[in-house]
C-alpha cells in the first residue's frame, strides 16, 4: 500500500523536467469550487520511496500530483479516496498553495497509463474534496505525454 501524497513535499530539483514544447506536458482542467485550465510549466516523474509520483505544476506552487505503485503497467486504474483514507494505492491531488492554501485529495476517479518505464504518458480524471471543508469539491482532468523518469 502507498501513503497518498500529502502535498507537502516535492522531488529535489534534480528530478524536474521542463515542460516540453508542443503541448507534450499536457493540459489540466479544474471545475467546481476552483475553476481554471492550465498547461503545466514543469512536469516531473520520480520514484519516491515505495511510490511513483507525477507532478504537473503551474507557474506558482500550485499543481496536480498523481501517485501509484512503481510497478504499475499500462492500463486504467481507479483513483481512490485519499480524502477519507490514509493508505491508498492510486491517488490524485490538486494543491492550491499560492492563493487560499487549499489541498484537494481525490475521492474517486481513474488514471489511464499508456506508457510507463523511462517515460510516462497518460490521462486522468478525478473528483477531489477540500481537506479542510469536505463539502467543497472539484473535478480535475488532464493529460501528460513522454514525461521522463528522473
Amino acid at each position: 500500500m502507498l501513503v497518498g501524497c500529502g502535498g507537502t513535499s516535492s522531488p529535489s530539483p534534480g528530478n524536474q523536467a521542463a515542460a516540453p514544447a508542443g503541448g507534450n506536458a499536457g493540459q489540466v482542467s479544474i471545475s467546481g469550487a476552483v475553476s481554471k485550465n492550465f498547461t503545466p510549466i514543469r512536469v516531473e516523474a520520480s520514484k519516491v520511496g515505495s511510490k511513483m509520483l507525477i507532478f504537473l505544476t503551474e507557474k506558482s506552487a500550485d499543481g496536480v500530483s498523481l501517485t501509484f505503485p512503481p510497478d504499475t503497467q499500462p492500463g486504467t486504474y481507479p483513483i481512490e479516496d485519499n480524502l477519507n483514507q490514509l493508505l491508498v494505492d492510486v491517488s490524485g491531488e490538486y494543491d492550491m498553495l499560492s492563493n487560499n492554501a487549499a489541498i484537494y485529495p481525490s475521492t474517486k476517479g481513474s488514471l489511464k497509463l499508456t506508457a510507463v518505464g523511462s517515460k510516462f504518458s497518460g490521462e486522468f480524471q478525478f473528483t477531489a474534496g477540500n481537506k479542510k471543508n469536505h463539502s467543497e469539491t472539484i473535478e480535475v482532468t488532464g493529460t501528460f505525454t513522454d514525461v521522463p523518469l528522473k
